[in-house]
């Protein structure tokens, strides 16, 4: 997975420059009113009316917050950003492991204390790398190398979701699932090839658990 940084470094390191620096100027510009008391902080609540210009900083804070986070997430739900973590609490000897992409469907990051929680679940000392480079395949290959892979996303998917069952639709959620993290990757992939795959995969893991 190359270099891992906390969330709020992987954040920064992981998104667009302008991006990163509109979200920067934006929320400087609230905490120097003291609107805001800390980095990646929620904004103060006024009981009376707030004072002049504080609308105008904190919908441009919140529209450069927006365009910051939902990539970040988004990459971390596709798998183009791996993360790993302890499960709180973590007591020694506590193992990092790695958190599937589909839980971040329901984790929310906390930045500021590095952690992340939702679902039932909360990790702590988290860490955020690239997925690793994927070469293409040669001519003449008939699976293509980062198949292996995106089966690791679906398999982490199915254990935390369950098998789907006729008429569910989340066969199709899976299939949907590994269509965003192929594009995700920089791989393209027909319909029916994924849903080959899916399809499966899904047959190996009813396999696994006797089903």
């Amino acid at each position: 997975m190359g270099q891992k940084f906390p969330l709020a470094d992987a954040i920064e390191q992981f998104s667009d420059s302008e991006i990163w620096s509109r979200f920067v100027k934006a929320e400087t510009a609230c905490r120097k009113k003291g609107w805001v008391y800390h980095r990646f902080g929620e904004s103060v609540l006024f009981l009376d009316k707030p004072p002049r210009g504080y609308h105008v900083l904190e919908a441009r804070r919140s529209q450069a917050w927006a365009a910051l986070y939902n990539p970040f997430i988004s990459k971390l739900q596709i798998g183009t950003l791996i993360a790993t973590g302890f499960l709180y609490p973590a007591e020694p000897p506590a193992h990092e492991i790695s958190i599937p992409a589909a839980r971040w469907f329901f984790l929310r990051p906390l930045f500021n204390s590095n952690e992340a929680q939702g679902g039932d679940f909360r990790f702590v000392g988290i860490r955020v790398g690239l997925y690793p480079d994927t070469k293409k395949p040669r001519r003449g290959k008939s699976e293509a190398p980062f198949w292996p892979e995106a089966r690791k996303v679906a398999i982490a998917w199915l254990v935390d979701e369950g098998c789907p069952a006729p008429g569910d639709g989340n066969q199709a959620k899976l299939e949907q699932l590994i269509a965003n993290w192929l594009t995700g990757c920089g791989h393209n992939a027909a319909e029916p090839t994924i849903r080959r795959h899916v399809s499966k995969w899904i047959a190996e893991r009813r396999e696994e658990l006797g089903v």
